[in-house]
């Protein structure tokens, strides 16, 4: 059976692993967040997280052809008017920062995985996604997933 609840009404040390598919660059305040799965994972216990990952052709090829700050001011307007929680991505990283700040946290990496295909711009000459096999290639992949390991206890409070 399912419920819906809040982080907040779980107990602490609570739970051997937490899973995050696609959450965290939803959330406005994200220290607080990963504080939160700290508090209800016990020591020793696995968090798994997937994300996007800025660090692929899509992203950084797009930030150099046309006009930046037009599309800057495109995407300030529309948040303005239409923000929707559940659709726009309001956070970005690439592996090295996302892995910085679940430290911060308490968290020990243990393992990234490249997912998803590399994402193009543009349909021509590429197609959307493309699947390699070499690994550093890989790493420019649209997702990625991580697992950490809980070794400290780590509080963030919603005001930093």
């Amino acid at each position: 059976a399912f419920e819906k609840r809040g982080i907040d009404s779980l107990g602490d040390a609570a739970f051997d692993i937490v899973v995050s598919n696609q959450v965290i660059e939803h959330v406005h305040n994200t220290g607080h967040y990963l504080s939160e799965i700290n508090r209800v994972l016990r020591t020793g216990g696995k968090m798994v997280v997937s994300l996007p990952n800025i660090m692929n052709p899509r992203h950084f090829l797009a930030m150099l052809v046309g006009d930046i700050e037009g599309r800057l001011k495109r995407t300030s307007e529309e948040i303005l008017q239409h923000y929707d929680k559940t659709h726009h991505h309001i956070h970005a990283w690439h592996p090295q920062s996302f892995v910085t700040l679940c430290a911060t946290v308490g968290f020990r990496f243990e393992r990234y995985l490249p997912m998803e295909g590399i994402p193009f711009p543009f349909r021509r000459p590429f197609r959307p996604y493309l699947y390699w096999k070499n690994r550093r290639l890989r790493n420019w992949s649209y997702t990625m997933a991580f697992s950490f390991t809980k070794v400290r206890e780590v509080r963030i409070d919603c005001s930093e």
